[in-house]
């Protein structure tokens, strides 16, 4: 009898199969999807490229082209596979919970197992690892771009205007590549799939969504109250507690086994600013003591930001108080993000990301004149924070390429286009649920 139970079975998913052209849900998800994969393979192709035959033409070597960076959260990696907890935080590498190295924890004890090497304290021209690395570091900055383009397609852009700001985009992406920092890139993906979870009023997944995101890197923190404020007061205790989980139950244990290096590292967050680009918020961070780099001394970037979180609050207020159109909900978080670039004491090239990612989004649904002028801010804020001049100066036209692109995609103000947004929506919405 079970037997018979189970062949029927069988016999009635074959048929749905065949129904459905042959395509399991994968594929399905991945052609309703088709241009973010277009997105990833060209920016698979382009930093494969980078890295190892463009970048080497360039400066005349001989070696591989890799961010350094990448290499502290290997190493950090492997410091948990050996169970040395109290040692992940004593560094300046680390200033989240440790979900990016359980991330790359496999992928360290693989490479480890074959004897491939590193580029990790002493450079090497072609570290053998690195082969692997590489392609895996742009899968795990991939879902940023099915973010990306989900919440375009539910706003309601059309093919064209996700094909523009895809390639856009991608090669926006490629900064926090070139740097090595694929948890910018997961982080903000799980924002933008919290987004797409609060327009359909998920508010447990949303909350789950931003903690794993928040876990990532605390630099959604910003974006949270947008997204989760309008849910009310009454269910924000229970999702505050979600969205703080993840990267509380990470932090235990490091809490536990190192609490001063622990708490300098994800509280303190010191800022060297013989690393990164100096602001004019540098003069008013307070130095800390005992804490030198290079002969300059690290300040603390807290009350710098205590600007940007306050402004952000006051955004998400403003956003719970009334009804907003969707795309109105896609700026403001664009424009939230932008405040951890405006506000803070130092700044490093890929910094300025998250938020050129989201307002592209935004511009999404704009007149193609506007969403043009948004694509080439965007590509010209990404190409002046990578400029190699470490003054204050670069910091001032690399702010007003980035408000530039916030003023263009501002939503308009047209009641009657906010209504067909929100008509789009509801319709996309009717039509997934009918899919499924």
């Amino acid at each position: 009898m079970f037997g018979h139970r189970a062949a029927d079975d069988a016999l009635v998913s074959a048929r749905r199969w065949l129904d459905d052209g042959g395509r399991g849900p994968v594929v399905r998800f991945l052609r309703r999807r088709w241009v973010a994969v277009v997105s990833t393979a060209l920016l698979m192709t382009g930093f494969l490229l980078a890295s190892f035959v463009i970048a080497p033409l360039i400066v005349h070597s001989v070696g591989w082209h890799y961010p350094p960076d990448i290499w502290d959260n290997y190493q950090l990696a492997k410091n948990i596979s050996v169970g040395d907890y109290a040692n992940i935080y004593n560094g300046a590498s680390l200033v989240a919970s440790p979900a990016i190295l359980l991330v790359f924890l496999p992928l360290e004890q693989l490479t480890q197992h074959f004897g491939l090497a590193t580029g990790f304290g002493l450079p090497v021209s072609r570290p053998s690892a690195w082969p692997i690395v590489a392609p895996v570091s742009v899968l795990l900055c991939a879902p940023a771009l099915f973010g990306a383009d989900s919440i375009a397609q539910a706003i309601g852009a059309d093919w064209r205007r996700r094909v523009a700001i895809g390639a856009c985009g991608a090669i926006a992406l490629g900064n926090v590549l070139w740097w090595g920092h694929p948890e910018d890139a997961l982080a903000v993906a799980f924002l933008l799939f919290a987004m797409r979870s609060a327009l359909g009023k998920h508010w447990v997944s949303c909350a789950w969504l931003l903690g794993v995101g928040f876990a990532f890197q605390p630099l959604i923190g910003l974006a949270i109250p947008v997204v989760i404020l309008s849910a009310g007061w009454r269910r924000l205790p229970s999702l505050v507690l979600r969205i703080l989980a993840p990267a509380a139950a990470l932090l235990l244990v490091p809490f536990a086994s190192d609490w001063p290096d622990t708490y300098r590292a994800v509280v303190v967050q010191p800022v060297f600013p013989k690393l990164v680009r100096p602001t004019v918020w540098l003069r008013f961070a307070p130095h800390i003591a005992n804490e030198t780099w290079m002969g300059g001394r690290s300040v603390a970037g807290g009350p710098t930001r205590l600007i940007a979180v306050a402004i952000a609050v006051g955004v998400g207020v403003w956003f719970m108080r009334n009804e907003r159109p969707p795309q109105m909900h896609v700026w403001c978080v664009a424009l939230v993000l932008a405040l951890r670039f405006l506000f803070e004491a130092g700044v490093a090239p890929y910094y300025v990301w998250p938020a050129l990612a989201i307002v592209l989004v935004s511009g999404a649904v704009q007149p193609w004149k506007r969403m043009f002028f948004i694509c080439v801010c965007a590509l010209g804020v990404t190409w002046a924070a990578n400029v190699r001049i470490y003054t204050e100066w670069i910091w001032w036209p690399i702010c007003a390429g980035l408000v530039l692109a916030l003023v263009i995609a501002f939503p308009a103000k047209s009641p009657e286009r906010a209504r067909n947004t929100i008509a789009t929506f509801t319709e996309l919405k009717r039509n997934t649920l009918e899919r499924v």
